[in-house]
């Protein structure tokens, strides 16, 4: 009976360590993704890759049911379509932040979670089972 559940420890010790391992890799790569978008590129990605502002001022297909927009000339004034600019070239931006955020907090995250666990069932480390 000792003897299975010495088992039954070891292969649970076992597979935490190696998930741990696991979790560490996971974050040093998302580490590298991160230095190596803004290294090589310009600007952060976005989450979407909807980094293109040019729609702003043709007009919105509306859904069914609802009135357009009334405007004289049928197409928006500059001073509107300079706003809706401006409004998604915001919005593009701290899509950007939001993602190197997000980015961050992942690597950080899994690299911590992976050592920790690393740490605490290291195969011969101080929870390691003993004969």
């Amino acid at each position: 009976m000792a003897r299975s559940v010495r088992l039954v420890v070891a292969v649970f010790t076992n597979v935490l360590f190696v998930l741990g391992v696991i979790f560490v890799v996971v974050g040093l790569i998302q580490g590298i993704k991160i230095v190596g978008y803004k290294l090589l590129l310009d600007e952060y990605p976005t989450r979407y890759g909807g980094e293109d502002c040019s729609y702003a001022g043709q007009g919105y297909p509306m859904p069914v049911g609802m009135e357009p927009a009334k405007v004289a000339s049928g197409s928006a004034d500059a001073g509107e379509v300079e706003k809706q600019r401006q409004s998604c070239e915001v919005r593009v931006a701290r899509d950007r932040q939001v993602k190197q955020v997000d980015d961050v907090a992942l690597a950080v995250g899994m690299s911590m979670s992976g050592w920790a666990l690393i740490f605490l069932f290291n195969p011969r480390g101080r929870l390691a089972v003993k004969d």
